[in-house]
């Protein structure tokens, strides 16, 4: 019997280019909602950091931000290492601590459909904190711009909450049907 234990496991490196593969496309569904347009980025975050153990759902994070910050084009935006530049790099950081949160959070406890909401919400907020204080110092510091912080609100986080507020609901309704089948199997 083998007892060794491996950092990161053929099982774990095929859900991680899954996740990686759906929030790159997320990244391009775009729903034209007023002068924002929605992606379904966010909701496949949540997904993984619902899924996914707290490592797993790090590395998969990284290597999606590691991919776009080399050039690969999956960013809603653009790619390249200038990204950091882009006022919305913010948010991208913010998934990767999201989605290890929602995880932590998911993964401790009983199972249910409240824990996986609550997980999704604090998320939501850890995503909206690094996004709108990245925008914001970005745009004060870099770009030398006087923002109206009423303004900054409202493109950067209060259009959001409709669609954001249900993709935390249905991932975490979608987890709680899928998760008894993708679960780890330890015999």
């Amino acid at each position: 019997m083998n007892t060794k234990k491996h950092f990161f496991t053929t099982y774990d490196l095929i859900l991680s280019a899954l996740f990686i593969a759906l929030i790159t496309v997320g990244a391009f569904i775009k729903i034209p909602l007023g002068a924002v347009p929605i992606t379904l980025q966010f909701m496949f975050v949540l997904l993984a950091g619902q899924i996914l153990l707290p490592k797993n759902a790090a590395i998969t994070l990284l290597i999606y931000t590691a991919m776009g910050l080399l050039g690969l084009p999956v960013f809603s935006g653009s790619g390249g290492f200038s990204y950091v530049l882009n006022p919305t790099f913010g948010y991208i950081v913010g998934f990767i601590f999201a989605s290890v949160i929602i995880s932590a959070i998911s993964h401790k406890g009983k199972p249910t459909l409240a824990r996986y909401i609550f997980a999704n919400f604090v998320g939501f907020v850890t995503v909206y904190t690094f996004g709108l204080i990245y925008y914001i110092l970005l745009s004060v510091f870099y770009f030398g711009e006087v923002l109206d912080l009423g303004s900054v609100l409202l493109m950067g986080f209060v259009v959001f909450i409709p669609t954001d507020f249900a993709f935390c609901i249905l991932t975490a309704v979608i987890s709680k049907r899928i998760k008894p089948f993708i679960a780890r199997k330890t015999t």
